[in-house]
């Protein structure tokens, strides 16, 4: 089976305000996990690529399966500061694009010309 496509957020905050987002790291560390399990690999790609913030709201809500992921250094690299940027990704290598959610995605997700080659 082919590798699955992660896509994260790189928006920081709510639209116009002070008020921090991004990704709601349960979104991917839950996912990835599972697809670790099955032998599946996974990217991980942003609509800028890079940096991707986290919510902090959803630390709150973290446990021991997702801490131990967040943890890894691989995670942290790939999934958090070094994501790739669309123009790096060829759908075609990829059996399933997963959508990863949490609030910043309002914002870059659904007008976002680099993710819409994606699909």
């Amino acid at each position: 089976m082919k590798k699955v496509l992660v896509v994260e957020t790189n928006v920081t905050h709510y639209g116009d305000t002070d008020d921090a987002t991004g990704l709601w790291l349960g979104e991917t560390a839950e996912f990835v996990d599972e697809m670790q399990k099955e032998g599946i690999g996974v990217d991980f790609v942003s609509p800028k690529g890079g940096f991707v913030p986290l919510d902090p709201r959803s630390m709150k809500y973290v446990d021991a399966s997702i801490m131990k992921l967040y943890e890894t250094p691989d995670f942290q690299q790939r999934a958090l500061v070094k994501t790739l940027s669309p123009a790096e990704v060829n759908p075609d290598d990829y059996s399933a694009i997963y959508y990863a959610g949490g609030h910043g995605v309002m914002w870059d997700f659904p007008d976002d010309e680099n993710l819409q080659k994606l699909r």
